[in-house]
């Protein structure tokens, strides 16, 4: 879409004296001011919980929590373990890593039939349905390599590379676009596949084996090669049911974050409506 000159040109607007344009301005400035002010405290305090959150994952999924007795290890990523942990490349502890369609993956979509997902469907630690495409069960099978079973682990290899997500029960039967695909085996639980994929240990991997000048991109020898912790099946049992109270609680204050800011610019937007439209008379306001 695009609004050429000539549109802009003809739009009808509503054209106070300027004297009343002067105190529109001047409500605006005040009322605006104090609406920033307030959505900039909520994006602060945001920035807060987001950076807690990750600290906690990081400290969890690192060491194990602050009472583990360590072990050092010859890493530039991290440099030390739990004693009970091991350290080894990605390759080594799932059963697979693979890619999804990336040849012509339009050429097979269809306005019905499995899903299919794509980057822009995935982003740390969910899988969204918007904008989701499908394809038949014939074109399915013919990609049968990176059919989605259940607990695998998708992550994005281009754009938003390394964000990962577990497979939600939905997608399960359906392909994937420009995807990587880990299946994580019996060493590894799917959701600490993912908080690990999601942590800084892994993160700061992939960007330094992500290429492309314009966008990050990722790909399966760079996702195979990260070095990963490997806690036994019962730490990570420990670490996933830490991490989902205490990740809940500073997801919950995310999104209330989230859900303020958006009230805040809408009644930011409303105040603009309201005053140029002639609906809120400022000359009121001020007597």
């Amino acid at each position: 879409m695009e609004l050429s000159g000539t549109s802009l040109r003809t739009l009808g607007i509503p054209l106070p004296d300027l004297d009343s344009q002067n105190k529109i301005v001047a409500f605006l400035d005040d009322r605006l001011q104090q609406i920033e002010g307030l959505l900039a405290e909520q994006q602060r305090l945001q920035t807060l919980v987001v950076a807690r959150r990750a600290a906690e994952l990081d400290l969890m999924i690192e060491h194990g929590g602050l009472e583990s007795e360590l072990k050092g290890v010859d890493s530039p990523w991290i440099d030390s373990v739990p004693t009970s942990w091991s350290f080894m490349r990605l390759k080594h502890c799932v059963a697979r890593v693979t890619v999804g369609i990336v040849i012509n993956p339009s050429h097979y979509y269809e306005d019905e039939g499995v899903p299919v997902l794509r980057g822009l469907n995935v982003r740390p630690g969910r899988v969204s349905s918007d904008d989701l495409v499908y394809m038949s069960e014939e074109s399915n099978q013919l990609h049968s390599k990176s059919v989605l079973e259940k607990g695998d682990v998708v992550v994005v290899r281009t754009g938003a590379a390394g964000a990962a997500a577990v497979v939600p029960d939905w997608a399960v039967g359906g392909n994937i676009v420009d995807l990587l695909q880990i299946r994580p085996g019996p060493e590894m639980r799917p959701q600490f596949v993912e908080l690990l994929i999601n942590s800084r240990l892994v993160q700061q991997q992939v960007v330094s084996g992500s290429v492309g000048a314009l966008q990050a991109h990722f790909n399966t020898s760079s996702l195979s090669n990260v070095w990963v912790v490997v806690p036994p099946l019962p730490e990570q049992d420990r670490l996933l049911m830490h991490l989902s109270e205490h990740l809940t609680r500073y997801d919950q204050l995310i999104n209330e974050a989230d859900t303020q800011m958006t009230l805040l610019d809408e009644r930011r937007r409303a105040i603009i409506c309201a005053v140029t439209t002639g609906q809120l008379d400022v000359n009121s306001l001020a007597a």
